[in-house]
């Protein structure tokens, strides 16, 4: 082997290791493995009494419930189920793609698949967030709701508020990406067009146990910037938004230039 091979060998084994180090199954693999809420989760799971009491609920163990939305979902929630297995009672798994995307052959039944646009919502995501927020709301104390979110949920994860048409939701994504807004105040605004941004899901989902596990794709890893769904108590609080009209308006509108001429939307991974 000459130097040159040696260097592309070495190169590409640090391409490897690189992709093994965020492989999102066995990253979640990891983490379920390591997480102490889990041990709680089976002792109801189980039918047995919990090492600590949950109070009321609406039966005696509640089910078990796992949400899975982003690029990197599919990866994501087959690595939950490696863990959990039966326990999974119902789950939603929205994902990039459109109407042909195939159903991945190792899911079980009860789990339910959706593939949405990105990164300009669709009827694909719409009916995605429905379902998903079909499946966590209305349950009891008991009840256990494992939601996995990595890039890319923010554009996937789309319900209007009432009022707000999906076309609307587009037309202002298509207006953010256009400018160049930065994912935190392209969120910002998200949050308040529609239900499950802004802490939404989380809020759908009391009083029920959620366990969250986020795979950032954006600068910082602030959880708050990422799909905006799970954020707590403060969720409906707005980051500053630039003001003024050079994001409020198309640039090729901006710059007189014709519709169509400016360049194509960011495909951006954390948009």
């Amino acid at each position: 082997m000459n130097e040159s091979e040696e260097l592309r060998d070495h190169a590409l084994r640090i391409l490897a290791a690189g992709l093994a180090g965020v492989d999102p199954e066995r990253v979640v693999v990891e983490a379920l493995a390591d997480e102490p809420i889990l041990s709680e989760w089976s002792h109801a799971i189980a039918g047995t009494a919990p090492a600590t009491p949950l109070g009321g609920g609406t039966s005696a163990d509640g089910r078990t419930r796992v949400v899975a939305v982003g690029k990197a979902a599919a990866g994501m929630l087959r690595g939950a189920l490696r863990v959990l297995g039966d326990a999974v009672d119902e789950g939603v798994l929205l994902m990039p793609g459109s109407r042909t995307t195939e159903r991945p052959s190792w899911l079980p039944p009860g789990i339910r698949v959706h593939a949405a646009g990105h990164p300009l919502p669709d009827e694909g995501g719409v009916a995605g967030a429905r379902d998903i927020l079909r499946v966590v709301e209305g349950r009891g104390l008991r009840d256990r709701l494992l939601v996995l979110i990595s890039g890319g949920g923010s554009a996937l994860l789309t319900l209007p508020a009432p009022g707000l048409t999906l076309e609307q939701l587009r037309e202002t994504t298509r207006i953010l990406l256009e400018a160049g807004v930065p994912i935190r105040e392209m969120n910002a605004v998200r949050a308040r067009l529609e239900v499950l941004k802004g802490g939404g899901l989380a809020r759908a989902a009391h009083p029920s146990r959620v366990l969250a596990y986020l795979i950032s794709d954006v600068v910082g890893d602030d959880p708050a910037v990422m799909s905006r769904s799970c954020e707590g108590a403060g969720c409906g609080r707005s980051f500053p938004v630039r003001s003024g009209a050079d994001w409020r308006r198309p640039a090729s509108r901006r710059r007189g230039r014709a519709p169509g001429a400016a360049g194509k939307p960011s495909q951006d991974g954390s948009r």
